[in-house]
């Protein structure tokens, strides 16, 4: 499956969005490829690159 992960990153002007694609089994796995800590209440977390940011949802993409 496939999973479009949205997240706002501090150090980026405020209203600007940012998308990660991943590839895996399940959301919660995807969310892990992508920051390895679990997010907090608010969804405040660091990703693999030690960003900061706050995750906004975790969505399957549909395919074929």
């Amino acid at each position: 499956m496939v999973f479009q992960i949205r997240y706002r990153q501090r150090d980026m002007p405020e209203g600007f969005i940012s998308s990660a694609i991943k590839h895996a089994h399940t959301a919660e796995a995807a969310l892990k490829l992508f920051a390895p800590k679990k997010p907090d209440k608010n969804g405040y977390t660091t990703t693999k690159r030690k960003a900061y940011v706050q995750i906004l949802s975790v969505n399957e993409v549909p395919t074929k």
